[in-house]
């Protein structure tokens, strides 16, 4: 009796060691992006940038859009499945590859603010920051990626600031501009400057996309609501421009509701007829 059962015991081991190594060898990592270094002369430093690809970027032999993500760290997860879903699945918006520029406590102040800020130390580096994404690393995902022109950018709380600040003195560097609860109240100097920038032009090509959210302290909120105001009364002539308001959504929350809203506003006019069927087909097959 006790010979049969370990028997059975040792059988049993082998077996379940077999399926083990069995399912080790069918897995495969899903990978989303791939994790790249710069070294940037411009900053004197390295820095660090995610990459994700359209599915079809190897078998294809398009030039894609790219939109780039301040924070990426913070939002490339979110913002690649709402890509991938608009673009491959419901088909709203053209396939783009999505570039995330990862940063850190220490740095983003001082890439994000262009000027010194009493309540922030280290401020007042974001020109310089600029000066490395238009000269280094913009070429370099040109260069190393099938790219076109059309460029987009993404911004969130202080980040949203420098998106703020791009659109006002480098406006040529992107077309479309998202930026999400921008913490525009540290520094009174962006509102005016972006006021100032925009009566002064006759036209101007790039998008805007302004949102805010109802769940924060009315500091954060009022300038937001009074800037997309202004633009909306006096200038709605001379820009593209859309704000949302997500009264019951915090700060960070709000993130992923205004990034999708966004680009189903800016591609508003572009849809791909699908066949139901298909679809139909492909997840019961």
């Amino acid at each position: 009796m006790k010979k049969n059962m370990t028997r059975i015991i040792i059988i049993s081991i082998i077996a379940l060691l077999s399926f083990a190594k069995s399912f080790g060898q069918n897995q495969e990592p899903i990978t989303i992006g791939q994790k790249y270094i710069i070294e940037s002369k411009v900053l004197s430093e390295s820095r660090e940038y995610w990459v994700y690809l359209p599915s079809d970027y190897d078998k294809s032999i398009y030039d894609y859009p790219v939109m780039y993500l301040l924070d990426g760290q913070e939002h490339f997860h979110q913002i690649t499945g709402v890509v991938n879903h608009m673009s491959r699945l419901v088909q709203r918006m053209p396939r783009m590859i999505i570039v995330g520029i990862v940063s850190n406590d220490n740095d983003r102040v001082r890439d994000y603010t262009p000027n010194p800020i009493e309540i922030l130390p280290n401020g007042g580096g974001a020109d310089q920051f600029i000066a490395f994404l238009k000269k280094e690393l913009i070429p370099k995902i040109d260069n190393d990626f099938r790219t076109n022109d059309y460029r987009l950018l993404f911004g969130h709380s202080l980040a949203g600031v420098c998106v703020n600040h791009i659109f006002t003195n480098y406006n040529e560097l992107f077309n479309v501009y998202f930026a999400a609860d921008p913490a525009i109240f540290v520094d009174p100097t962006i509102t005016t400057d972006l006021e100032s920038y925009i009566s002064n032009q006759d036209t101007i090509k790039s998008n805007y996309f302004l949102s805010a959210c109802g769940l924060v302290d009315s500091t954060t909120i009022v300038p937001n609501i009074e800037l997309s105001e202004l633009v909306e009364s006096k200038y709605s002539t001379k820009v593209s421009w859309d704000f949302k308001f997500y009264s019951n959504e915090d700060h960070v929350s709000m993130t992923l509701k205004a990034i999708y809203d966004g680009l189903e506003q800016l591609y508003s006019d572009y849809k791909i007829p699908i066949d139901i069927s298909i679809l139909l087909t492909k997840r019961t097959s």
